[in-house]
């Protein structure tokens, strides 16, 4: 079966996912996850690529982004997956070991503002979905802990990401908001079942 056409053109937002093979854990400590967020960081330095919202869960990531050239995405997700793993396996002693991705990143085109705001609130409500925080603002790998609770582009002294602002106010009540279960009719608006790897 032939893959479908990947939509990659300029000035459009997506939500970007790629999970770890076999679905085992790659992030085991604080390292692990500044490793995913530094290697990010460098690939929105070489492509100026907006990161509006991202999380970095234990096997898998999300991303959500708006690109300002045609096939931006695919070169900056590739960068980002490849350095990440190269630089993975150094970290781990495990150099020429296999691909450390299960395979190709999925993504998603964003439609319009209303989806835009359901796909944030479902990428930084992810810690609190999985059941890893009771609180989502206590789950520090997330643009939600940088933006709301750090509220600056340094994280404990290292590089974190430069956030895109959204396109408009944040919601009103968004906090709030955050730690209430998403709606059937938000998830299947948030492309849920789509992004199940």
């Amino acid at each position: 079966m032939t893959r479908q056409p990947r939509i990659d053109v300029a000035d459009r937002y997506y939500h970007c996912i790629n999970r770890a093979n076999a679905r085992l854990k790659i992030n085991f400590q604080e390292k692990d996850f500044r490793l995913f967020i530094n290697v990010l960081s460098d690939a929105q330095e070489i492509f100026s690529t907006n990161i509006v919202a991202y999380v970095v869960m234990n096997n898998h990531f999300h991303l959500v982004i708006k690109t300002k050239h045609d096939k931006e995405l695919s070169k900056f997700m590739k960068w980002l997956t490849v350095v990440h793993t190269q630089r993975w396996h150094k970290d781990n002693g495990t150099i020429g070991t296999g691909h450390l991705y299960q395979g190709r990143f999925k993504s998603f085109p964003i439609k319009d503002q209303k989806h835009l705001e359901t796909v944030i609130r479902y990428v930084e409500r992810n810690p609190l979905t999985a059941g890893f925080v009771d609180d989502v603002l206590d789950w520090r790998y997330s643009s939600l802990y940088q933006r709301y609770v750090t509220k600056t582009n340094n994280f404990n002294g290292n590089v974190a990401i430069g956030l895109s602002n959204w396109p408009c106010e944040d919601p009103i009540g968004y906090l709030e908001n955050l730690i209430k279960p998403l709606s059937n009719k938000e998830l299947a608006k948030s492309l849920e079942k789509e992004m199940e790897l």
